[in-house]
């Protein structure tokens, strides 16, 4: 295992997230970091959403894995990636008063999405 706490394969081969999205809700957007019509329109009660990965092999099995095998040295783990992959480069980080991981798997054009609300 890697410093993350998963076997070196698994961590090459994360499906990482790299659609242009809405900063606001995570819903892919045409073009990266504009805010989408609907959150114009209604704006969400919450302040960003951060889409690490789409919700496919390995990620999938180590969702499972952690809901359904008590594996909650795997909560570090997200929570580690989530932080070096997405929050760290945030100007604002000081200013976060509290991070909620709030999972969700969405498909969207046929992509099954996994969301991390903060």
């Amino acid at each position: 295992h890697n410093e993350h706490g998963i076997c070196q394969p698994c961590f090459i081969a994360l499906p990482w997230h790299k659609l242009p999205q809405c900063p606001q809700c995570g819903l892919q957007t045409q073009i990266s970091d504009s805010v989408c019509g609907n959150c114009l329109i209604s704006t969400p009660d919450f302040d960003a959403t951060h889409t690490l990965f789409t919700y496919d092999y390995p990620v999938d099995r180590l969702l499972q894995h952690y809901k359904y095998n008590n594996s909650l040295h795997l909560s570090h783990t997200f929570a580690q990636l989530l932080y070096e992959n997405k929050l760290k480069q945030l100007s604002n980080i000081d200013k976060v008063d509290l991070i909620i991981l709030f999972l969700i798997i969405c498909i969207l054009n046929g992509i099954p999405i996994l969301f991390l609300f903060v």
